[in-house]
């Protein structure tokens, strides 16, 4: 398998996102991966000593799955019970936006992509038209949806919506928001962008020990 230089420097900035890896230190490694030129990565085949034998299954590996779904229960119920409700009656924009936002992280619960992108995209438009409205949040989770359904595009614009909304008692947004960011802009080949907004990402980071709100909330900032 060959990994052209821009998708390697895509899947680093997206490993490191997931892992939660420093902005700092983020930046810097991106920066090395793209001034190293084109890398390939070639896996070997027919190697004896790369074959895999599957253990056999045992009552205890089928008790422990069975633990797992067990834990799983209480979210996926309730996601079932969100996920085909009817909206409510009127045309509240606040609830309207609110209700498709809710049944669209059900649907996502329930790995429901199209309806999960149809509901987030209803509750921006409701959002819109509303004062109250978590405008941040719905664009932040249709930019994920739109990201991981491969309309990188859409989520870039999303996310440039989102960010032009944070308000300056909500400043922790930008944190996920830049994080993201910059893997749509890997992912998309634009290495200089994607490292601009890790860039950003640091200073925000340096910035939060200034964050009136935050002051008096050691267990919110030991979060940033």
């Amino acid at each position: 398998m060959d990994l052209t230089h821009g998708r390697l420097v895509a899947l680093m900035a997206c490993g490191l996102w997931l892992a939660g890896t420093a902005a700092g230190e983020a930046a810097d490694r991106i920066q090395t991966a793209a001034a190293s030129g084109p890398v390939q990565v070639a896996l070997p085949s027919g190697d004896p000593d790369l074959s895999l034998t599957l253990p056999p299954r045992t009552v205890n590996d089928v008790l422990s799955v069975l633990e797992q779904n067990r834990g799983e229960t209480a979210a996926v119920k309730k996601a079932r019970e969100l996920v085909d409700q009817a909206p409510p009656a009127g045309n509240n924009p606040t609830k309207l936006a609110k209700f498709y936002l809710i049944r669209g992280m059900a649907a996502d619960e329930l790995g429901r992509a199209r309806q999960q992108l149809d509901d987030l995209r209803l509750a921006t438009r409701y959002a819109r038209d509303s004062v109250s409205a978590d405008r941040v949040k719905i664009l932040f989770r249709l930019a994920l949806a739109e990201f991981y359904g491969g309309k990188g595009s859409e989520a870039i614009a999303r996310l440039e919506e989102a960010i032009r909304l944070v308000r300056a008692d909500r400043q922790g947004w930008y944190i996920s928001l830049y994080r993201i960011m910059a893997v749509v802009r890997a992912a998309a080949g634009d290495l200089e962008a994607a490292q601009a907004f890790l860039e950003k990402l640091e200073k925000v980071h340096g910035e939060t020990s200034d964050w009136r709100w935050l002051r008096n909330r050691p267990d919110m900032r030991a979060m940033y």
